[in-house]
């Protein structure tokens, strides 16, 4: 399990990420453990392509979420603000507040 979880966690970094990307690894080797061919490889090696199979398909989806979200709030930043109307509105409330107070 901890060639698995290193291997996993060279590629995400996080520890958490790691721990959740190498516990689908061990669910998913659970549910498709009919299909390990001992020709093609060890048992280890199956585990380790799964696993850094999954921590990149980690990577990528995060990669497009971040990707996603970063075009959305460019898209929807309204831009250079101008200043004047926030001016003028401090002015005329500063100005109200010195006649109140004289």
């Amino acid at each position: 399990m901890t060639r698995v979880y290193g291997t996993v966690r060279r590629v995400l970094l996080d520890r958490t990420l790691s721990e959740d990307a190498t516990q689908d690894v061990y669910v998913q080797v659970w549910f498709t453990a009919h299909k390990y061919n001992p020709d093609v490889g060890s048992p280890m090696t199956w585990l380790l392509m799964i696993g850094h199979r999954r921590a990149v398909d980690r990577v990528r989806a995060e990669q497009r979420f971040f990707g996603r979200n970063t075009k959305y709030e460019a898209q929807s930043w309204p831009g250079e603000q101008d200043p004047v109307p926030e001016l003028v509105d401090r002015l005329v409330a500063g100005e109200a507040i010195g006649r109140c107070l004289g």
